[in-house]
């Protein structure tokens, strides 16, 4: 998300993310989890209902000029609206020493990201496997089948995925596996470290992870997860990881940081890290956490395992690739030449209008956002 983005999110629908320039308001739809409904019926605020109406009020504008303003009744008419569907565009992928593994050599259905490689044929252990199927999950998706034999093998990846793919499970499960395989006199030794360092461009992702990391660590008792984010008292956080250390920790760079400086004994705990993640790097870049990111991977042991996983590849993903991970990284790309860098499950639409009523328009749409559901939250970032 960039600065000047909107985010509309709710518990139980669909986020929405609305982008605001000089000549354009874009709307666009993310579904949350992957698993989501292949389709926007899952909303709950049809956003078909609004475009109608924006059409609707573009044709009628020149007939009656007071639709050119909001209607008190709370419809949205807006007669010099243009809409459209657009969808993501690609972008320029990676180029580098790294060896890459084609979308075309990893399997698969064509025109689905689930593969065709089950779970239970991989070589992971028995309580992986259990909590993976508690979880409900039966066949790997594409970058969890071309990630996890790399990742097990200890090897340093920048992956490259369609947002929704299932990119959470592909670095978490291998982690665990790391970590679950450790000697148990090391693992006693570690017991107060955190061995595995997720790092998340926002508080909901990271929620979203940690809970993820729940699931697969169901039959693992001696494993724990922890998440330190931004926006909570970083007091109780530190009561919580005084209390009871995890070897999982998911947090976001800027809380991050704060417990490196603020916290006693948080760096020790760092110098035991065996496997630090990325997780949406492309974000955690664009948001401006370069610095912040450097300054907490310096404090991690050099001969770590790094994982980045990214819905595209930009030059300053590429430059950070190169100072975090091993120059014997693997680059896997499992997004197809000409295919589209966004799923399918997300959808986006954009309202071209002019600068003066852009304020209307994103003020009618949450309005009607919030009236449907209570629980929607909006953040704005700017920078």
């Amino acid at each position: 998300m960039a600065g000047g983005d909107i985010l509309l999110r709710t518990h139980g629908g669909l986020p929405v993310l609305a982008r605001a320039s000089p000549c354009s308001l874009r709307l666009r739809f993310t579904a949350s989890g992957r698993r989501a409904p292949s389709s926007l019926a899952a909303a709950k605020v049809d956003i078909g209902d609004v475009v109608s109406q924006l059409r609707s009020g573009s044709a009628r504008g020149a007939a009656d000029p007071k639709r050119q303003r909001r209607v008190s009744e709370g419809v949205l008419a807006f007669p010099r609206v243009v809409t459209s569907r657009i969808r993501g565009a690609d972008e320029e992928e990676g180029q580098g020493g790294a060896p890459q593994l084609d979308a075309e050599k990893i399997g698969g259905v064509d025109g689905s990201y689930l593969s065709e490689t089950r779970f239970d044929q991989c070589a992971i252990s028995e309580l992986s496997l259990k909590g993976v199927k508690d979880a409900g999950y039966g066949r790997m998706t594409q970058v969890q089948e071309a990630t996890l034999p790399v990742i097990l093998q200890g090897k340093d990846v920048l992956a490259k995925a369609k947002t929704g793919t299932g990119k959470t499970v592909a670095f978490l499960l291998p982690a665990i596996e790391v970590l679950s395989k450790l000697p148990s006199s090391q693992r006693s030794q570690l017991r107060s470290s955190i061995n595995l360092l997720v790092m998340c461009p926002t508080r909901e992702l990271a929620n979203q992870v940690a809970v993820e990391a729940k699931k697969l660590l169901k039959y693992h008792r001696s494993l724990g997860v922890q998440v330190v984010i931004g926006g909570t008292r970083i007091t109780q956080e530190q009561r919580n990881m005084q209390a009871n250390p995890c070897q999982i920790l998911v947090a976001t760079p800027g809380r991050l940081k704060d417990h490196l400086e603020n916290t006693p004994g948080f760096s020790t705990r760092l110098k035991g890290v065996k496997v630090l993640v990325l997780d949406e790097a492309d974000r955690l870049l664009d948001m401006g956490f370069r610095r912040d990111i450097e300054k907490i991977m310096a404090a991690t042991p050099k001969d770590r395992q790094t994982l980045l996983f990214s819905a595209t590849v930009p030059e300053e993903v590429r430059q950070i690739s190169h100072v975090a991970m091993r120059k014997d990284y693997r680059f896997i790309n499992t997004v197809k030449e000409g295919d589209e860098e966004t799923h399918s499950q997300v959808s986006q639409m954009c309202m071209i209008a002019p600068l003066d009523l852009h304020f209307s328009i994103l003020y009618d749409v949450l309005k009607k956002h919030v009236a449907d559901d209570a629980d929607y939250k909006v953040s704005y970032l700017s920078r």
